[in-house]
């Protein structure tokens, strides 16, 4: 799983906020990763209006380097709720004395090493979501998907756009890094299967009035198996597992967005 992939997923499954997904009924598991798509077309789009890879103007730049951040940034502060209230007694603050410091540090060292970071941890977040998604299987029901999406084309679409921020920085990033249409196109194709399996699951889990107050569906759907025990309750480690994908997310926007903030030629690579 490459950075950009990384970033999509986290952004996709974390950081947009249950209320606005959930607000005006279930399809958010439809929308998303139509989302996707669409931030994939508008970014290569933008793309053909840069010839040769020249840099772009500078209130773009700022623009892009704003959301690359934000959303992984949005993320993080799902992850500081569930920590406070699932897994410890602690503080914002306290949290972050041992979140900030290690994303700091990845990102002083570039966007590259977070990269490779992001490959040595990819194969765990891909488990890790498999096995929460088994796990929350026994809750299945497809009545909660009722009513079907599809009856509110409008609501549908509507979502979809005002989900696309979330996605067109990190592909247009990567357009600018790599100079070629591959890596956000299999990105794309990847963060697509990745948020469509998640929040499938959630919807499948619970009903849409219950998502909309949850700020971690896929945690709580992760939880459902009765045949865990204590012992083999492996729902906090996955936070875990998906706060360092969110660090490495919110590192590698930071460095990237340095890079090309600072960047005379778009001379950035993945």
């Amino acid at each position: 799983m490459s950075v950009t992939a990384l970033t999509l997923s986290v952004n996709g499954v974390f950081a947009l906020d249950p209320g606005f997904l959930y607000g005006g009924g279930g399809g958010a598991y439809i929308a998303v990763p139509l989302s996707i798509l669409l931030s994939l077309f508008i970014s290569r789009a933008f793309l053909k209006l840069i010839p040769d890879r020249r840099r772009p103007p500078a209130a773009l730049r700022v623009l892009l380097c704003l959301g690359l951040a934000a959303f992984p940034a949005l993320a993080l502060r799902t992850f500081l709720h569930a920590l406070q209230t699932l897994v410890y007694d602690a503080g914002a603050v306290g949290l972050l004395a041992f979140i900030l410091p290690a994303v700091l540090y990845i990102a002083l060292r570039g966007d590259e090493v977070a990269a490779w970071t992001s490959r040595c941890f990819a194969l765990a977040l891909v488990l890790s979501l498999a096995v929460s998604v088994a796990f929350s299987a026994s809750g299945f029901q497809t009545y909660r998907l009722y009513p079907l999406p599809t009856g509110n084309i409008p609501h549908l679409v509507g979502l979809t756009l005002l989900c696309t921020p979330a996605f067109v920085p990190p592909l247009l990033a990567a357009g600018l890094a790599e100079g070629e249409a591959r890596t956000p196109t299999v990105s794309a194709l990847i963060s697509c299967a990745v948020t469509g399996a998640a929040l499938f699951a959630s919807a499948l889990c619970f009903p849409a009035q219950m998502l909309e107050n949850m700020p971690m569906p896929l945690y709580a759907a992760g939880a459902l198996d009765p045949r865990q025990s204590f012992i083999l309750r492996l729902d906090k480690l996955f936070i875990m597992l998906w706060l360092g994908g969110d660090m490495i997310a919110l590192a590698h926007a930071l460095a990237l967005g340095a890079r090309l903030l600072k960047a005379e030629k778009s001379e950035v690579r993945a």
